[in-house]
């Protein structure tokens, strides 16, 4: 192709084709600017499960008085060595709803980090909550990775110290802690998981001492503290969805 002066190119026929390479995202390129901290860390992430419409773990950061979100939905996996599980509870529309954190350490590129995962009592967080009472020692590693299974709901892998994790309570013996609620015409309309939220709660803080021998942390986490609350945090889980107790092991 010949391309005169001040005049145009000419289109061709001719097309190159170009070949991108498919890179997975991991939270391991997390591209936030450093902030300081006196957390003793190099950085700090704060994480949410979120199954609403995609499987996927949000991260946020907080840089000077603003909190800065890791915009991307295809994160799914998160892992590293926990440090502390704190439970605690606020109240939404006169209900108590019970709340997890677990706080995960790993080094990434040389910088020590820390990832605290913030949920109430979910399926999923429930599912988690169960692998961690199946475990029978101390935790040096976990590998948590949601995702949506061939029923459309959303599912949790788990492993333990590298090993596959194992749940505690069956579905049935779940079931038994679950408080079916129809209408006068004995149609189904939600399931209550008080019960069985109580037993995780009381269970999971009771079991602290084997999975942290050296230290037992429980910390009440106050109504204001907003990095617990989020769409999928209260009781807009699909209810009475076998699919939404599978839990997948390593």
């Amino acid at each position: 192709m010949v391309v005169k002066k001040n005049e145009a190119p000419v289109a061709t026929t001719e097309t190159t084709k170009v070949k991108f390479e498919t890179v997975e995202d991991t939270f391991d390129n997390l591209e936030f600017e450093q902030d300081e901290n006196s957390s003793g860390y190099d950085e700090v992430y704060f994480v949410k499960m979120k199954t609403k419409d995609l499987a996927y773990f949000e991260f946020s950061k907080k840089i000077g008085d603003k909190i800065h979100k890791d915009t991307r939905t295809t994160i799914s996996t998160i892992e590293g060595k926990p440090t502390k599980i704190e439970l605690g509870s606020y109240t939404f529309e006169n209900k108590e709803v019970k709340t997890l954190k677990i706080s995960l350490n790993k080094v990434i590129n040389e910088k020590n980090v820390l990832f605290i995962i913030s949920t109430s009592f979910t399926q999923s967080a429930r599912a988690i909550i169960n692998a961690l009472l199946g475990c029978k020692e101390p935790l040096e590693h976990v590998n948590i990775t949601v995702y949506k299974n061939a029923a459309g709901y959303t599912s949790v892998k788990m492993s333990i110290n590298k090993k596959k994790s194992e749940w505690k309570y069956s579905i049935d013996e779940q079931r038994k802690h679950i408080e079916t609620i129809k209408n006068k015409k004995g149609e189904f309309v939600s399931n209550d998981y008080s019960d069985l939220d109580e037993l995780f709660n009381d269970e999971l803080q009771n079991h602290l001492g084997i999975l942290f021998p050296e230290q037992v942390t429980r910390k009440i986490v106050p109504e204001e503290d907003l990095s617990i609350k989020n769409e999928e945090a209260t009781f807009g889980d699909i209810d009475d969805a076998e699919g939404f107790f599978e839990i997948e092991n390593n």
